[in-house]
């Protein structure tokens, strides 16, 4: 066993004894042999950053507890190299850039105006139970931020409608009470809405469909009250009016029907049926009623009557009513006409309603397209006292969200999507459905959507969406991760181009303290209810909100 000399012993071989003592921890040079300094040699605290050389700990050399809590961790700098950021120079508005449409729609809601925000997309943005999977994170971004736009303006009614391909959910109430929503209301006299278009919107189907929330004073009326009529009339002069159709609520034989008359001549109103009784009528109390009529020149005509608690879902009112007769021919169409609420020739007249009007349909086609905005507010007023507005303003989430959709998909259903509540800014949220789709394939499709949605809402502003990252989770991201990169990297570009606002949901994601892992569902794709929150609270800085 190795010792020290002892002094005053070891006489001949001291030196012997010191150097095998020595040898224990020391090479033949002096310095201290590897491996010979333990932890348990080392004092508390005495090995400070300092005194560690810069890259000499690995992330092995860590506890298995922070190597963990490291994985769950994304930096941006990391992110950015792990998920290439689209384009660093490209500024979004959610990080300060001005909109007109995000301030003017700011400016609505701090007025006290009413006001609709647009989505319209993937199924990023679809809500309402849509999706199919047992980790459901409930509501989607659209959907989130109204409620948080309803929290900062609580004096408002917050009212949400969705479309797809197939189906118009029900108006699902984020804040307040709908029946306090703002309505027109008429006192004998009316709106209308001139069109622009110089086509027939009614020649390829010879078909209409007309949907009212209503609400009379008095159901009970033996005069006839116009919901919504069709004419022409040159600049609201007193000649007499060409009529297309008048659809019209009466008291009579002690019930209320609805009653619907037609033109072949653009004069006469020579076709018309009669509902059976409304159900459910309490007077002043709001109430979805609808038509629609098919006509088969020369044949006949059929014609439906239905009513609504909520304007998604639809009850047919008795049966079918099919009118026979070669006379029935396809409606007039003159570019003068223009549609009414409330009454007919532009003023006060025998039909007039005496009530509030919530929102209007107006479609070319059973399930087509609309031709007029949705909201009264939106329609041109008499210069009279007879229309006025009354009811809580009101915020619309206009949301046309499709799971599992393409663009291409969704421009194929656009007139069964996309309805005119007077959309500010309108999110184009679309990306993740495009496989290996890049380059100009993808921007002259993306470009040819926003286009085709501005047309179907004129007052609206687009706004990009750069959707939120994938994972490796993702069963398809070794295959169609990088696509997705490149497609929000030329997105950013052809926005800025064209002046579009840019929603920056991808750096959002991978900026996030909690990591990208931690916002996503096991599929590496889809947000979670944290991702949601981040991608609503996100949106909600564009208007001010924090």
């Amino acid at each position: 066993m190795a010792r020290l000399p002892q002094p005053g012993g070891d006489n001949g071989n001291w030196g012997d004894i010191l150097n095998d003592y020595l040898n224990q921890s020391h090479k033949a040079d002096g310095t201290i042999k590897d491996n010979a300094v333990t932890a348990a040699a080392l004092a508390p605290n005495s090995v400070t950053n300092a005194n560690v050389a810069a890259d000499a700990v690995a992330k092995s050399q860590l506890t298995p507890a922070l190597r963990s809590e490291l994985d769950e961790k994304v930096s941006v700098a990391v992110a950015n190299s792990s998920y290439a950021p689209y384009n660093a120079a490209v500024v979004s508005i959610a990080r300060g850039d001005s909109d007109i449409a995000v301030r003017a729609a700011r400016t609505d809601l701090d007025s006290g105006y009413s006001t609709c925000i647009g989505w319209i997309g993937d199924s990023t943005g679809d809500s309402y139970g849509q999706w199919a999977g047992t980790d459901d994170p409930g509501d989607r971004t659209p959907i989130r931020l109204g409620r948080m736009l309803g929290q900062a303006y609580p004096n408002y009614v917050v009212l949400a409608r969705r479309w797809n391909a197939s189906n118009e959910s029900a108006c699902t109430v984020l804040q307040g009470n709908a029946a306090n929503r703002e309505c027109s209301r008429h006192d004998g006299r009316t709106v209308r809405y001139v069109p622009t278009t110089s086509t027939d919107p009614f020649a390829a189907s010879n078909a209409f469909d007309l949907r009212i929330l209503v609400a009379p004073d008095d159901w009970t009326k033996a005069t006839e009250q116009t919901l919504i009529g069709s004419m022409s009339r040159v600049n609201g002069a007193s000649q007499a009016t060409s009529m297309r159709f008048l659809w019209t609520v009466v008291f009579t034989g002690g019930i209320s029907v609805m009653r619907i008359r037609w033109s072949e001549d653009g004069t006469t109103l020579g076709h018309s049926a009669y509902s059976a009784s409304i159900p459910g009528l309490v007077a002043s109390e709001l109430k979805w009623l609808r038509v629609t009529v098919t006509i088969s020149p020369g044949t006949g005509a059929s014609v439906r009557y239905y009513t609504s608690t909520d304007g998604g879902s639809w009850t047919q009112l008795g049966s079918t009513i099919s009118l026979t007769g070669a006379s029935f021919a396809a409606l007039p169409f003159n570019s003068a006409d223009f549609f009414e609420l409330g009454g007919t020739g532009w003023g006060s007249v025998a039909t007039s309603m005496i009530g509030r009007v919530a929102e209007v349909q107006i479609r070319a086609g059973v399930d087509g397209r609309t031709l007029t905005p949705c909201l009264p507010r939106l329609w041109e007023r008499n210069a009279n006292t007879g229309v006025t507005y009354t009811g809580s303003p009101t915020l619309y989430i206009a949301n046309a969200s499709w799971s599992g959709s393409t663009i291409t998909q969704i421009m194929a259903a656009l007139d069964t999507m996309v309805h005119d509540y007077s959309q500010g800014p309108m999110f184009f949220n679309q990306s993740h459905n495009h496989a290996g789709v890049s380059g100009s394939t993808w921007t002259t499709l993306y470009e040819s959507w926003v286009n085709a949605v501005m047309d179907r809402v004129p007052g609206a502003s687009p706004i990009a969406v750069l959707q939120n990252p994938h994972t490796s989770a993702w069963a398809n991201e070794a295959q169609y991760g990088i696509s997705h990169q490149l497609r929000l990297r030329e997105l950013a570009r052809l926005a800025a181009r064209k002046r579009w606002g840019q929603l920056d949901l991808y750096q959002a994601f991978i900026a996030d303290s909690r990591g990208v892992n931690a916002l996503l569902l096991a599929d590496g794709l889809h947000p979670n209810a944290a991702g949601y929150d981040l991608a609503a609270s996100t949106t909600a800085r564009m208007f001010g909100i924090e």
